[in-house]
């Protein structure tokens, strides 16, 4: 997949890219949607190269990704061990949990235990910019935080 600069929308002051309901497929979709596959590596080349433009400008970019990042491919274990060291390397802004995420209670602890396998234990590692804002522990009524007791 190609993308001209000099094809892109017009740019505001403060830009917001999103990545949303992704659900593993971090490789692309090509039998799926071969005109708009796109793998991470493509997002990541993309993300990096609309920051430089951005910045040649005096303009923001953040990059969000909305959620939903398990159930699709065998990438989404249970817990999701193989899919969160590459997430982890996308140069997120902002991450907000998706309603797939809370499906199993494994995830959920895989993703906020400080004392997992997690490669820079995942919810932590995004210090502070992995938002759970009005998701509640349904076990204990109380915010999903990781397990280092800063609240997310």
């Amino acid at each position: 997949m190609s993308v001209s600069m000099t094809q892109l929308p017009p740019l505001n002051d403060i830009n917001i890219l999103f990545v949303t309901d992704v659900h593993s497929w971090v490789f692309g979709h090509g039998y799926h949607e071969p005109l708009l596959n796109a793998d991470y590596g493509d997002v990541l080349s993309f993300v990096t190269h609309l920051r430089r433009y951005c910045h040649d400008r005096s303009k923001e970019l953040f990059f969000v990704m909305n959620g939903d990042f398990t159930d699709g491919t065998g990438l989404s274990s249970d817990p999701p061990v193989s899919l969160a060291p590459i997430l982890s390397q996308m140069p997120f802004d902002a991450i907000n949990i998706g309603n797939h995420e809370l499906y199993d209670r494994n995830t959920i602890r895989y993703l906020l235990d400080r004392n997992t396998t997690s490669p820079n234990h995942f919810v932590a590692g995004w210090d502070g910019h992995y938002l759970t804002s009005n998701v509640l522990d349904s076990s204990t009524g109380e915010p999903l935080r990781d397990s280092g007791g800063d609240s997310q």
